[in-house]
């Protein structure tokens, strides 16, 4: 009798557990803005983030959050070995209402990139809030073209997991968007 209610007991318990568990999984959603290479070629992208998210070479990749990213990077085409970096998360917000041009006016001052083409020119792309030079798209414009897809991603915790629903806003480089012309 006393085995009996000892597993009895112990089922309870474990149940409880179980159950604990299960209710410790979280859902939530975000917006992200991307940079994705689709060139032939590495691209050597350069933020210039905002002082206030500054931090050494670092910055924060969003408003009151911990995440942090390097403000010097490199994108592979997607087709090299190192296709898995072709695109990054430049920053992110919990306010999908917000647009992705004006999410990147907030958080940047100005975004370099440099590519070396098959030819061995280099190629350097400025964007401004005020301008762009070397490409047809201005990732400050409220007329920049964003690619878009929903993403989901899990992040584990000791006793709890959150799974992450993310808007993804693509801004792609393309070789047919690159303007040679400009000084």
């Amino acid at each position: 009798m006393k085995t009996i209610l000892r597993i009895t007991a112990l089922s309870v318990v474990l149940l409880m557990l179980a159950g604990g568990f299960v209710s410790c999984v979280r859902e939530t959603e975000q917006l992200d803005i991307l940079i994705q290479n689709r060139t032939e070629n590495p691209i050597h992208v350069i933020v210039f983030p905002k002082e206030e998210l500054l931090r050494a070479d670092l910055y924060t990749k969003c408003f009151g959050c911990g995440g942090a990213n390097y403000t010097n990077f490199r994108l592979y085409p997607y087709n090299s070995h190192l296709s898995s970096t072709w695109d990054e998360t430049i920053f992110f917000t919990p306010d999908l209402s917000i647009k992705p041009h004006t999410l990147a006016l907030q958080a940047f001052d100005s975004i370099h990139i440099e590519l070396t083409t098959i030819d061995s020119a280099d190629i350097v792309l400025k964007f401004t809030p005020e301008s762009v030079v070397g490409y047809s798209k201005n990732i400050f414009s409220e007329n920049s073209a964003w690619d878009f897809r929903i993403w989901r991603s899990d992040m584990q915790m000791q006793m709890s997991r959150t799974e992450i629903k993310h808007h993804q806003h693509i801004f792609v480089i393309s070789n047919d968007k690159i303007v040679t012309n400009n000084p």
